[in-house]
């Protein structure tokens, strides 16, 4: 496939010639047979450009090989991954859950964080430790399955003229953002019941066996979903009527909820975005690493990219000369220009950067083997990276957050209790404030601390069993 691109770029294609009525010239040789001659030396000097530009050349059993070795390589980087997360999210959701509950509940005043440990696990077996999380899990699915539909749509309108700059033949960013964000925040009632669920089952005011919501509730505004219609005084187009819905929507704690877990998202992605680039990981990528491991880019940024293939330019041709010279001494020269398509990206220009260090070649090395001093760019290579980046920028998010997420999760369990009955005066003895920003502040401090602290003992297996699985299978070296 590769040698047939080039073929077919000088011109040269399958056929049968033909074989027409041979007409003798003056010197007596047909036309048929010099046709057939002038065919032979242009195929002949087609084919010294060819060897001679190098593109004949075919991939080794070696590269072959190599190549095999990445994809097994990220295949593995991927498995280990789903573990990881997996045995993260078993280990740190029953802390989590304990926050969450100092968050909310007057109950642990005067406690300190051991004693509220030993007070969960001996009052709570392994059902109420997680409680919540598979509600939790399915909304983070759904989230990536609504991010993945988001993109596709979005980039799908990149492409209409509606969506494009008529001068630059750009997307307007503006009028994409805007479809973004109305495309989230409508998703949002359809993925709230799921996250109401899961924070109402890890403050205990649901029993865990109840592990999905109704599908009813799902259906926004019906008899059974969290989400109920607003209330307004009089005519609707009246102020008093909208200044009532402005009032109902800012204590909404639906509102609130998107707000908040908005917020929290965009800190991680940033927060990962920076400790990514700042972290030590490896370098110089190949084209099956890259394919494997690049995963950067997706989510930011996937639709604002004018991505256009540039056309080839116009002096990358090569110049064939035949000369053919006749019996009598006169010699008739004819010239054949074909255009070259190169896999390979071009070499770039000399920047004010550069150094001569850069042009050495990289001597005793195969095609796609990274250097000696450096590592391959796949999915388990960067793991223990991405992982180290991933829980720091969850854990300073979370902190930055909290102050707003104690509200909505209070403001949650008010609602809750409420239309369950409870009486307002045990409410309010029962559960904080929402703005209460002292309540077990200390104790919410030393939370954060215990899971940042488990955090970094997960970091610690991760790093090893990856280090463990490179260095015994992939021949990755021992001191790293």
């Amino acid at each position: 496939m590769r040698n047939g691109s080039y073929i077919r770029a000088l011109g040269r294609l399958s056929f049968e010639p033909s074989q027409p009525a041979s007409d003798a010239d003056s010197a007596g040789s047909s036309t048929c047979e010099q046709s057939q001659e002038m065919q032979r030396r242009l195929i002949k000097a087609q084919n010294d450009v060819l060897a001679t530009v190098g593109v004949c050349r075919r991939d080794t059993k070696q590269n072959q090989v190599l190549s095999e070795a990445i994809v097994q390589e990220n295949e593995v980087g991927l498995l280990v991954g789903a573990v990881d997360l997996t045995i993260t999210y078993l280990t740190t959701w029953p802390l989590i859950g304990i926050r969450n509950r100092l968050q909310t509940y007057r109950t642990y005043e005067g406690l300190g964080y051991r004693d509220v440990l030993l007070l969960t696990w001996r009052n709570n077996g392994i059902l109420e430790l997680l409680s919540g999380m598979p509600a939790h899990l399915c909304y983070q699915l759904l989230n990536v399955g609504r991010d993945y539909l988001q993109g596709k749509l979005l980039r799908y309108l990149s492409t209409k003229p509606l969506f494009r700059d008529p001068k630059t033949d750009k997307p307007r960013k503006k009028l994409l953002y805007a479809v973004d964000r109305c495309f989230s925040t409508l998703s949002w009632f359809l993925v709230y019941p799921l996250y109401q669920h899961a924070i109402l089952q890890s403050l205990h005011l649901l029993p865990p066996t109840s592990i999905l919501p109704s599908l009813c509730s799902l259906v926004p505004f019906s008899s059974q979903s969290p989400l109920v219609l607003p209330s307004y005084p009089g005519p609707i187009l009246s102020f008093s009527a909208l200044a009532f819905l402005t009032s109902q929507a800012a204590n909404s704690y639906f509102f609130s909820s998107f707000f908040q877990q908005y917020s929290c998202g965009f800190l991680q992605f940033f927060f990962f975005n920076q400790l990514r680039r700042v972290i030590p990981r490896p370098t110089n990528p190949d084209a099956a690493s890259i394919a494997g491991a690049l995963d950067e880019g997706l989510d930011g940024g996937h639709w604002d990219m004018d991505i256009r293939i540039p056309p080839p330019p116009a002096d990358e041709t090569v110049a064939i000369m035949i000369e053919q010279t006749s019996s009598e001494g006169d010699r008739s020269r004819q010239h054949f220009t074909a255009t070259l398509q190169f896999d390979e990206p071009q070499p770039f220009t000399r920047g004010t950067g550069w150094t001569e260090e850069e042009e050495q070649p990289l001597i005793d090395m195969a095609d796609g083997e990274p250097p000696p001093t450096q590592h391959r760019v796949t999915r388990l290579s960067l793991h223990p990276a991405d992982v180290v980046a991933s829980h720091v920028a969850d854990g300073i998010a979370t902190a930055l957050s909290s102050v707003f997420e104690s509200a909505v999760m209070r403001t949650i369990a008010t609602s809750f209790l409420l239309r369950q009955g409870v009486d307002v005066g045990v409410v309010k003895m029962r559960v904080f404030s929402p703005w209460e920003f002292r309540g077990n502040v200390g104790l919410v401090a030393k939370a954060l601390a215990g899971e940042w602290g488990l955090m970094w003992l997960l970091f610690e297996g991760s790093y090893f069993a990856s280090t463990w699985i490179g260095v015994g299978w992939f021949g990755y070296p021992a001191e790293v």
